[in-house]
């Protein structure tokens, strides 16, 4: 193998080893660094997502405490519940002024006008026949029953016993609250009292609220009251529509309650009906009692939700957080598909930044290879280490630049004379003899090179004139 292929082939091995260990090492470090970036990005999208979500469901949770506890105020029962015991206890307090009337103009006595209204109140029915109206004395420190339409047995009684304290955040005597809250002029209490059914059973302990007012010229409290056992249903009921109705993003983020034990309560994207049961409880359902069974009361998970319009499931991001006072469990979700595409996207642009350096790479390769050779091969030639037909080029290349440098006389001239010094030095023999003859052919065409190259000048010569004219 010649020198300056093996030179050449050794440049090039060196220069192949070095970009390779080059584009290696810096291939490897920009991979992990992008890596990196992809990761953080993802982190600093999830967080953005859980941070989200949490926002979402505390702003649902606050707009279901602040239903509930309006529905369960005394102030909003009273208003909503309470306004029909009010206008009955209104309707009969006229009546009694009626009778009073009656009694001054003596058309009635005592006795009879308060056993006329004790009987009328005792037929009164309002509310679908659930509540009624009593009636029960002044008296301190315990009352006296006047009339009481469900509880006959109590009329005439002291209303002493220790089943009658059941005024709710008071927990003193019903009766004797009645007669503080009707002082002077009437006034709303809360307490828990036993509800009469149709089938005659009675269920005890339900949440009642009763309007209770004074007449003072018998010493009497009025009362009439109205079971909110049904309120807490409506409050319920107002509950889930609200949060069925409650979305984000355009609508495509919805909520969604279960109880404590796993059934679905209400679906923003779902229509369900009480009294329904599931075969199998959601994904969803299971692992958020997943997380509130193991002592949290709020939590993250994922799961695969189910696309209805699309074939195949989406991965979804969940929250859950638990409402104590119903026992509920409000969640909600966003897909993480565009966590997923946002990290696909960041790969191929990271795929098109490494493809574009090992493109850069490949260009300086040839580059760094054509000028290596170039000065390896005019390093040689100027050591005169290159082979005869390796540098007959370059030396026809340098005669010919020569040769436009002098006149074609004194090229022919020096020709010539080289031609003849070298002949009469050679020796006779037939290699001699072979070297003439092949110095007359190189200089018959030596001698038509030389003719060629006067015509070039002279016609340089011309456009240089014509130029300078113009």
């Amino acid at each position: 193998m010649k020198l300056k292929s093996k030179l050449s082939l050794v440049i090039l091995l060196l220069l192949i080893v070095s970009l390779a260990v080059f584009s290696g090492i810096s291939l490897l470090a920009f991979k992990s660094s992008e890596i990196r970036r992809i990761e953080s990005l993802k982190f600093s999208d999830l967080e953005g997502l859980r941070k989200d979500l949490k926002n979402f469901v505390g702003i649902a949770k606050g707009v279901v405490q602040s239903l509930n506890s309006e529905s369960t105020a005394l102030v909003y029962q009273e208003e909503v519940y309470g306004r029909s015991a009010k206008c009955i206890l209104i309707m009969l307090e006229e009546s009694i002024k009626n009778k009073i009337h009656q009694i001054e103009e003596k058309k009635l006595t005592l006795k009879e006008a308060q056993a006329l209204i004790a009987s009328e109140a005792n037929r009164v029915r309002y509310n679908n026949g659930e509540d009624y109206i009593w009636i029960q004395t002044d008296q301190k420190p315990f009352p006296q029953m006047i009339m009481h339409p469900l509880r006959p047995e109590l009329n005439g009684k002291v209303l002493d016993s220790p089943a009658f304290d059941c005024a709710r955040n008071r927990a003193e005597n019903l009766f004797v609250a009645a007669i503080d809250v009707a002082s002077p002029s009437g006034g709303f209490m809360d307490y828990l009292w036993e509800k009469g059914l149709e089938n005659g059973t009675r269920i005890p302990n339900v949440p009642k609220i009763s309007y209770v007012k004074p007449i003072k010229e018998w010493g009497w409290i009025i009362g009439a009251g109205v079971f909110i056992d049904e309120a807490v249903d409506d409050s319920i009921k107002r509950l889930k529509t609200c949060i069925q109705k409650l979305q984000f993003d355009e609508g495509s983020g919805f909520f969604w309650i279960h109880d404590l034990k796993g059934k679905l309560v209400c679906h923003g994207e779902e229509e369900t009906h009480e009294g329904t049961a599931t075969v199998e409880i959601p994904d969803f359902i299971k692992k958020g009692l997943t997380i509130i069974q193991s002592g949290n009361k709020e939590g993250f998970f994922e799961f695969e939700k189910i696309e209805t319009s699309k074939i195949g499931s989406k991965k979804h991001l969940a929250f859950v957080q638990v409402f104590e006072p119903l026992g509920w469990v409000l969640g909600t979700s966003k897909s993480m598909d565009s966590l997923e595409q946002r990290v696909i996207w960041e790969n191929e642009e990271t795929d098109a930044q490494i493809f574009k350096f090992l493109l850069g790479v490949l260009i300086s390769f040839f580059g760094f290879a054509l000028v290596s050779l170039r000065l390896v091969n005019r390093t040689l030639g100027e050591y005169g280490l290159l082979d005869k037909n390796e540098n007959g080029d370059e030396n026809k290349s340098i005669n010919l630049k020569n040769v436009l440098e002098i006149s074609p006389e004194k090229l022919k001239e020096e020709f010539l004379t080289g031609e003849k010094k070298d002949l009469s030095t050679s020796k006779e023999s037939e290699l001699e003899k072979t070297s003439k003859e092949n110095s007359a052919i190189l200089n018959s065409r030596a001698l038509e090179q030389i003719q060629i190259l006067t015509e070039i000048k002279k016609s340089l010569q011309d456009i240089s004139e014509k130029i300078n004219k113009q």
